[in-house]
């Protein structure tokens, strides 16, 4: 581990080398004709694709780079296994991104050092069903890092999925020096109808005033997600570039282990701060991260982490990225019924009443009865955006999933107004 060297490229300009100079810390070397007046003496100034991390973190003084890096892999637990299929250790964090880095979330990508990173040219090579039954196969063999058409990427997270791209003609392989717009994801063959829930809960979010991802179910062989990736744009041309994003883990420079609070992660009261302390526009971004707050407690979101949000490096300065993955946990038994995040002191949803909202107000700094005011709007809300959802949905709108999460939303949403009543009563 400690000779390997990858090049570390942000927004296609290449940083430096990445390498190991211990078991615990990583060094970026600058290219040997950038020219750098930084020693150890110097004050700390902030690095272009890391919010919480400065110089001194980037000569491998500190666990920092290490750690945020790490972050752009997929969950701990699925390490072991990509490893084995690659041929190393599992604990070799560097050598997973020399293989599968050259696409990863936000703005960075890494790269063997001298590797040949000459721009082919870009396209799309569109699939057939038979093409996307074969893809969808090599997802859940690969889940979240693999080689596909000269394609070498890593995700973060936990479910199955592959960037493409979508448009008019169907789904696409982007290949070349293209990049890709969107997600693909699948159903997971221990939690039924995963998709459905997923699109469920992302159209209802948005239905209800949230940021999020857009999504699509698309039709093939079996029924598949579209997601829109949020870390891409597009300029006036219509050309897709990178958006770079750090999510709240990464911003925190949080062990990649550490994603609920109950387990030492992020709490409500963390998160507000981080949003205060680099939000262009920390007033917006609070109240857009107190509607995901509520909103995930109405619908049973339980895996509402810090991963689950990020900063957005926008034009206008660090914002509260849109919002994504949500789908609801609590309507699987298999799955735990608490939330990734406590509401006031409490992560057990059937204990979350009123007096919890307030405490939530009184965590983050904002008026509890303002937050109270907004579970009581979308509390009112959801019922009705749901039937509508429903309509669209047709004939599949009859699955057991479908029937659990309505009952789960119209009880949460019952709970909370009657909480609210009976505290004004």
């Amino acid at each position: 581990m400690l000779g390997l060297e990858l090049e570390f490229d942000f927004r296609g300009e290449r940083l430096g080398h990445l390498v190991a100079t211990t078991t615990t810390n990583w060094a970026l070397v600058p290219p040997a004709d950038a020219v750098s007046t930084s020693t150890s003496l110097a004050p700390a100034k902030a690095v272009p694709f890391a919010l919480a991390l400065s110089e001194t973190d980037l000569r491998g003084q500190a666990p920092g780079l290490k750690t945020w890096c790490e972050q752009l892999l997929p969950e701990p637990e699925l390490i072991p296994a990509m490893a084995r299929r690659l041929g190393i250790s599992s604990g070799n964090s560097l050598a997973l991104l020399a293989a599968l880095g050259g696409d990863c979330v936000g703005g960075v990508s890494f790269h063997g050092a001298g590797s040949d990173r000459r721009p082919g040219e870009s396209g799309l090579r569109h699939l057939n069903d038979e093409e996307l039954r074969h893809l969808v196969a090599a997802i859940a063999e690969r889940p979240l890092g693999m080689e596909v058409e000269g394609l070498r990427y890593v995700l973060p997270g936990a479910r199955p999925k592959i960037p493409v791209c979508r448009d008019e003609k169907g789904v696409a392989l982007s290949l070349g020096s293209g990049l890709s717009t969107h997600l693909l994801k699948i159903n997971d063959t221990t939690l039924r109808d995963l998709v459905l829930n997923e699109w469920l809960c992302m159209r209802l979010a948005a239905s209800a005033g949230l940021r999020v991802a857009k999504v699509e179910l698309h039709k093939a062989y079996a029924t598949l997600l579209v997601v829109e990736r949020i870390d891409r744009t597009r300029d006036a041309e219509g050309a897709v570039h990178s958006l770079h994003m750090e999510d709240f883990c990464q911003v925190a420079v949080l062990d990649p282990s550490l994603k609920f609070e109950r387990e030492g992660g992020l709490g409500v009261a963390d998160c507000a701060g981080l949003i205060r302390r680099y939000s262009a526009l920390p007033g917006v971004d609070l109240r857009e991260f107190i509607r995901w707050l509520l909103f995930g407690f109405l619908v049973g979101y339980g895996g509402g982490h810090a991963k689950q949000l990020v900063m957005s490096h926008t034009a206008q300065g660090p914002r509260l990225g849109p919002f994504f993955g949500i789908w609801s946990w609590h309507v699987y038994p298999g799955l735990s019924d608490r939330l990734a995040m406590a509401i006031g002191r409490e992560d057990r949803p059937d204990w979350v009443h009123a007096a919890r909202w307030r405490e939530l107000g009184q965590q983050i700094g904002v008026k509890p009865a303002y937050v109270l005011q907004l579970l009581a709007h979308l509390a009112s809300r959801l019922a009705k955006l749901w039937e509508g959802l429903l309509t669209e949905l047709g004939p599949n709108a009859k699955s057991q999933v479908v029937e659990a999460l309505g009952a789960l939303i119209a009880q949460r949403c019952r709970q909370a107004l009657v909480s609210l009543a009976a505290e004004q009563s």
